[in-house]
């Protein structure tokens, strides 16, 4: 069976992505109305560390819940909760905000990042407006990513997933916030994907 070709590192819409099979990817993608489209795709074109930083400000802005926060429906987010288990063995951490979405997972061979990400927001979009009787776009185009360097990179990635719903004052830990994986967070499942990866890598 024929496998995809991974592209590396390349742009789309102007923003910076690394598609590589075995690497551990954060991802983020925003509903349509959540921020303006220039001043994410401004910031999620900045490269290394001052685009690390540029994110973080730009997620802080998120999480003043601009827009309609359709997530914020426990009908709705599970829509996308749903899609996202699809990840299977894959995935890591997850958390589903009223504007916005956190996902950590290793990347499969034979797929490329941006048709994972795209079926996921496709999957849920057709979903959620047929349920709300609704048409047009729910996701704004493109998404952020960035992959784990190391472990440590790993866990801190982890916990900011975990703890984004109380840093936005929307739970009062991590355990309240239903739409989350802090729940049923499995630290030898993840430390075996963990080590299988930086152990790859180290071949």
């Amino acid at each position: 069976m024929l496998k995809s070709q991974h592209l590396g590192f390349y742009k789309h819409d102007y923003l910076p992505h690394y598609d590589q099979a075995g690497l551990i990817q954060f991802v983020t993608f925003v509903l349509d109305d959540a921020a303006p489209r220039e001043r994410l795709r401004t910031g999620m074109r900045m490269s290394n560390q001052d685009g690390e930083r540029m994110f973080f400000r730009i997620d802080a802005d998120l999480d003043r819940n601009r827009g309609s926060c359709l997530l914020a429906r426990n009908e709705i987010g599970n829509v996308v909760a749903e899609e996202i288990s699809q990840l299977g063995e894959q995935l890591i951490a997850w958390v589903v905000m009223p504007n916005h979405v956190h996902l950590l997972f290793r990347q499969p061979e034979g797929e490329m990042l941006g048709k994972t990400i795209q079926r996921i927001k496709s999957r849920s979009s057709m979903i959620i407006n047929r349920s709300l009787g609704r048409e047009g776009k729910l996701w704004q185009a493109g998404y952020f990513d960035r992959c784990m360097r190391d472990l440590e990179h790993v866990q801190n990635t982890i916990e900011y997933i975990h703890y984004n719903p109380v840093k936005a004052g929307l739970a009062i830990t991590q355990l309240n916030w239903e739409l989350s994986s802090a729940r049923t967070f499995c630290v030898a499942r993840a430390m075996e994907i963990i080590a299988r990866t930086f152990h790859t890598e180290s071949e």
